[in-house]
């Protein structure tokens, strides 16, 4: 029998995304081609959330949103994004493995597209 995995539509907004890298981030991409290849291991890091991945975390202060941008962890690798999702804009942070495989995908913030 086979079982169907669900994905969720999720589309990554690239220019968001890269002013929250050059934000965020100690050492943001400084050349074009460094931009193309985070939104390219983030697109497909985004097309393997699945629902049991994300953690709802909006509704927190601005002063915890920028704590949990700039935490780093020696065993994760977390990565920021602007991303659509389901009618509305999501900012939030990727976490991955050291050694691979998705933990999760942490919503911080949201704003509806359409009222």
């Amino acid at each position: 029998m086979r079982t169907k995995t669900q994905l969720l539509a999720i589309c990554l907004l690239e220019h968001e995304t890269i002013e929250l890298l050059r934000t965020i981030l100690e050492e943001p991409p400084v050349c074009r081609m460094e931009e193309m290849l985070y939104l390219a291991y983030l697109t497909e890091d985004l097309k393997r959330i699945r629902p049991e991945h994300i953690i709802d975390l909006r509704g927190i202060s601005k002063k915890e949103i920028t704590e949990i941008l700039k935490k780093n962890e020696e065993d994760a690798i977390r990565t920021p994004c602007a991303f659509m999702m389901n009618g509305s804009v999501y900012i939030a942070q990727l976490e991955k493995s050291r050694k691979g495989g998705i933990r999760s995908l942490r919503l911080l913030k949201s704003v509806p597209l359409f009222n």
